[in-house]
C-alpha cells in the first residue's frame, strides 16, 4: 500500500483540525419480542453505560420514537439447529434508534483486548456512536500513521455486551462471516478533519484496508465521529439487514447440502450391504452369513468414527 498523500484530495484548505482512524461494524441489540417502551430501553442502555467505569461520558438527544424501528434479525452462528433454520425460531428483534447514544471510552492500553495477540492497541480513548444496530468508533492518529492497528476499539464489544445485559437484552456482533474474528468492517476510514460546515464527505480508497476520508465539521472528536455516523447510518442499516437476510438464505442451503450428502452416504452403505446379501432391519444387519455381517459392520464403524 502506497503512502497516503492527503493533499491530493483536499486542494487549498485551512490546516486540519484533527486526524483520526474511524471504523464501523454491525453490533445489534437482540430482544425476544418487540418493545413498546423504546425510550425506556434506550434510557436503560444509557444508564448502564454511564455506570460503567470504562465509559468517561455518555450523551444522547431525546429519542424520536416515531422514527425508531424494530426489525427481525437472525444471530449469525456456525452451529444453528436445523429446526430453528426451518422455523426461524432463533430470530430476534433488533431496535434502531434515530437518535444514537454517544459516549467516550477511557481504558488504559494495557487493559484492552488484543486482536489475534497483536500488541497494537493505539489509544486509551475512543469516541463511539451506537444506534442499536451500527457502531461507529474513532480515535486520534498521528499525521504519519498510515496503517490502522487491528486491535483499535475492540474494547467496545465488552462494554456493549454488559450494557445490553443490564437492559434485559443481549448484543449480537455480525462480522463478515460467522467465524471471522475481525468484528468490525474490514475497511477503516483514515479521516482528516477540517473546520467548516460543508456536509459532503469525500471517500477515496487507498489500498486495502484504508479509505481516505475528508470531513468538514466544527468541534472535536465527538462531533467528528457523529458526523461520520450521520453519513453512514442509512446505508449501514440497510447493509446490516440485507447481509443478515442473505446469510439466512445461504445457511439453509449449506445445511441442506450437508443433509443430502449424509443421506446419500447412508444410502450408499445400505446399497453396499444389499450387494453383500445383508438386509437391514431396525438398524441391525441380518444376512446369510456371519462374514457378510461382520464386513458391513466394520464399514459402518469405520464411517462413524471417521
Amino acid at each position: 500500500m502506497g503512502d497516503l498523500d492527503e493533499s491530493e484530495e483536499i486542494g487549498s484548505h485551512p490546516e486540519p483540525a484533527g486526524r483520526y482512524f474511524v471504523r464501523f461494524g454491525t453490533f445489534f441489540l437482540a430482544m425476544e419480542r418487540p418493545r413498546t417502551d423504546l425510550t425506556n430501553l434506550r434510557d436503560s442502555l444509557q444508564k448502564a453505560l454511564d455506570d460503567d467505569p470504562r465509559v468517561a461520558s455518555v450523551t444522547a438527544d431525546p429519542l424520536r420514537v416515531a422514527w425508531s424501528s424494530q426489525s427481525k434479525m437472525y444471530p449469525p452462528s456456525e452451529k444453528i439447529d436445523t429446526f430453528e433454520l426451518i422455523t426461524g425460531a432463533d430470530g430476534v428483534i433488533a431496535p434502531h434508534f434515530p437518535d444514537p447514544l454517544r459516549f467516550r471510552i477511557h481504558v488504559p492500553i494495557k487493559n484492552q483486548p488484543l486482536f489475534r495477540d497483536e500488541a497494537d492497541v493505539p489509544s486509551d480513548n475512543y469516541w463511539v456512536v451506537w444506534d442499536g444496530l451500527t457502531v461507529v468508533l474513532g480515535w486520534e492518529r498521528g499525521e504519519e500513521e498510515r496503517v490502522p492497528p487491528r486491535s483499535g476499539g475492540q474494547i467496545v464489544v465488552e462494554i456493549l455486551e454488559q450494557a445490553a445485559i443490564s437492559a434485559g437484552a443481549r448484543l449480537v456482533v455480525q462480522a463478515c462471516s460467522p467465524g471471522c474474528k475481525n468484528l468490525f468492517a474490514h475497511r477503516v476510514l483514515s479521516v482528516v478533519q477540517y473546520p467548516g460546515t460543508d456536509r459532503a464527505i469525500g471517500y477515496v480508497k487507498r489500498g486495502f484496508p484504508v479509505v481516505a476520508t475528508h470531513v468538514h465539521v466544527d468541534g472535536g472528536p465527538e462531533e467528528l465521529v457523529m458526523r461520520v455516523w450521520e453519513d453512514l447510518s442509512r446505508s449501514s442499516e440497510a447493509f446490516a439487514q440485507y447481509k443478515n437476510v442473505g446469510r439466512r438464505i445461504l445457511t439453509p442451503e449449506q445445511r441442506s447440502r450437508a443433509l443430502v450428502a449424509e443421506l446419500l452416504a447412508r444410502d450408499m452403505v445400505e446399497a453396499e450391504a444389499q450387494a453383500r446379501n445383508v438386509i437391514w432391519r431396525g438398524g441391525r444387519a441380518i444376512g446369510n452369513g456371519a462374514i457378510g455381517i461382520a464386513l458391513v459392520s466394520t464399514d459402518l464403524d469405520r464411517d462413524a468414527n471417521s
